[in-house]
């Protein structure tokens, strides 16, 4: 892509970037809506609930690890947290207790995620196949959820470099500027 490109369809390179920002922002928020919708459909206990919060969360975050620092640059210049709202609207069933889980999952999940050499100081590999399980594990002894430890956990996704999200407009191909002749110099 040239590199006008960018400019041409979002006016300019800050305009493209908090596109990217928003997107990942929404991406977060509809997880919450999910899990939020799901809850609400069914009678499910605390245990179950933190559980499904923790994995889908997880799996997110290790299936496109370019979500955590584009939300940690840009959160406080957007005046909005879209993580931790996503998981106060996930765990909102839980009522009271709501916004602590939140908070305790947010921090445990999210720290190793965008501060990975300081989590491996303290134990947690992000970069570990068992990454997800050891995290879930944490988390839920944290909030004391321990009964949802038995339930299989999934295998996190492999992470793809640049995962576009299914609501993103496809960019139409734009032909690429043509290349400059380079001049010969005469030997003299």
């Amino acid at each position: 892509m040239s590199r006008g490109t960018p400019g041409y369809f979002f006016g300019s390179k800050e305009a493209l970037y908090r596109t990217v920002v928003e997107r990942a922002a929404t991406t977060v928020r509809m997880l919450a809506e999910t899990l939020r919708v799901r809850d609400a459909a069914t009678d499910r206990d605390r245990a179950v609930v933190l559980g499904d919060t923790v994995d889908a969360f997880l799996a997110l975050l290790t299936s496109r690890r370019s979500i955590v620092p584009l939300l940690d640059q840009r959160a406080a210049a957007m005046e909005v947290q879209p993580h931790a709202e996503a998981l106060r609207d996930a765990l909102s069933s839980l009522g009271p207790d709501a916004d602590r889980a939140a908070l305790t999952v947010l921090a445990m999940c999210w720290f190793p995620l965008s501060h990975p050499d300081a989590a491996r100081v303290l134990g947690l590999d992000p970069d570990a196949p068992e990454f997800a399980r050891l995290c879930r594990e944490r988390v839920l002894a944290a909030v004391g959820a321990a009964p949802a430890l038995a339930r299989p956990v999934p295998a996190p996704a492999p992470a793809p470099v640049e995962p576009e999200p299914e609501t993103a407009a496809p960019i139409p191909d734009v032909p690429a500027a043509p290349k400059k002749k380079k001049k010969k110099k005469k030997k003299g």
